[in-house]
């Protein structure tokens, strides 16, 4: 009996809390401004000529935050994602997020490079909305389609803990914005076992060749901007590998 009160009380306290972060996030964010989250070390060492212009809330070294101006991603240098999850190196659930409009677009930057241990909470983020795009260099980043709903259960995870998306990628930000322009369709021609991507090792070595991985993939996407010319009947054909995706 106490057991069942205090899941009651524990559910009633989470949905007031939703519905009191989604109130006030719909009543911040505009056409002009982004919500930005970030640690305190990523927002002061960062060289983006933007302002802060209203603080939401700083938890611990979390803070989440408006900024202006808001910032147009282009996706020329974007990648989609493959209609076969498995081609892809990082773990995906195959899943349908019922999103409503007005919808937002998020781009979630996370750490590549290396992993160093640290406590946080692990989320699929494809649980937050449709995949949209992707960009492999020294980070990760992650473009992804989403509604005020969504994007409430996303901040409302960031406010209670440090947040880790697939594959343990240690989130450094997360923002929305206005996207422009057309993503890259690419060819994936590998499949990856669920060894490789559930059951991966953190040691430097696998973490390196991971890293790799999704680097090279990445790599492809100079098909599209150096694509290969055929010749047919004497006359010269200029492969056409992008594909567009719209963006409204």
């Amino acid at each position: 009996m106490i057991f069942t009160l205090y899941y009651m009380y524990a559910t009633l306290l989470q949905w007031w809390r939703l519905g009191s972060l989604k109130n006030k996030l719909n009543g911040t964010l505009n056409s002009k401004n982004a919500l930005l989250l970030s640690t305190s070390k990523n927002i002061h060492g960062s060289k983006r000529q933007r302002s802060i212009e209203n603080l939401l809330f700083h938890v611990e070294d979390r803070i989440a935050c408006t900024i202006v101006p808001k910032q147009i991603v282009n996706l020329a240098h974007w990648i989609l994602f493959p209609k076969d999850l498995k081609a892809f190196p990082i773990h995906i659930e195959v899943r349908k997020c019922d999103l409503k409009p007005p919808f937002l677009y998020l781009m979630v930057r996370t750490l590549l490079d290396n992993y160093t241990r640290h406590d946080s909470e692990i989320i699929q983020i494809e649980h937050f909305g449709e995949l949209v795009a992707w960009k492999g260099t020294s980070k990760f980043e992650v473009l992804l389609k989403t509604d005020l709903e969504h994007l409430t259960k996303l901040v409302h995870c960031f406010w209670n803990s440090t947040i880790d998306i697939n594959h343990d990628l240690e989130v450094l930000e997360v923002e929305t914005v206005n996207i422009d322009g057309n993503a890259n369709k690419i060819k994936y021609t590998r499949k990856y076992s669920i060894g490789e991507t559930i059951k991966y090792s953190h040691s430097p070595v696998h973490w390196k060749k991971f890293a790799q991985d999704v680097k090279e993939l990445y790599l492809k996407i100079r098909e599209n901007s150096n694509p290969k010319i055929k010749i047919e009947n004497g006359s010269s054909k200029l492969d056409d590998q992008k594909e567009f995706l719209y963006t409204k």
